[in-house]
């Protein structure tokens, strides 16, 4: 059985941050107070791994000498997989949660 190191830790918990928060932006409207707790509970869950959930703050993060050009695209393309995956299963999520209220 294979243990999963902590690069990708890192990498799974980059893309559910951003499915999490792409779904509180879409399901709430962009509600200003709820985006800021999603962001709030992300950002405490995923500390340990230096998360940015977004590609201009991974960009700062490699500007500020903080991390390699490899580790930058890994997390770029995680995140615009994860935006990718989110944006292809609203429709039938929110078809959904419209059946059972």
């Amino acid at each position: 059985m294979h243990v999963m190191t902590m690069e990708y830790y890192k990498y799974l918990m980059e893309f559910m941050g951003v499915v999490v928060q792409t779904y509180t932006l879409l399901l709430t409207d962009a509600n200003p107070v709820i985006m800021g707790l999603c962001y709030f509970a992300v950002y405490t869950l995923a500390k340990q791994t230096s998360g940015h959930f977004t590609p201009i703050g991974a960009l700062a993060h490699y500007m500020a000498g903080r991390g390699n050009l490899k580790d930058l695209l890994i997390n770029i393309s995680v995140q615009l997989f994860a935006l990718n995956c989110a944006v292809i299963f609203f429709k039938p999520l929110k078809t959904l949660m419209q059946e059972f209220s």
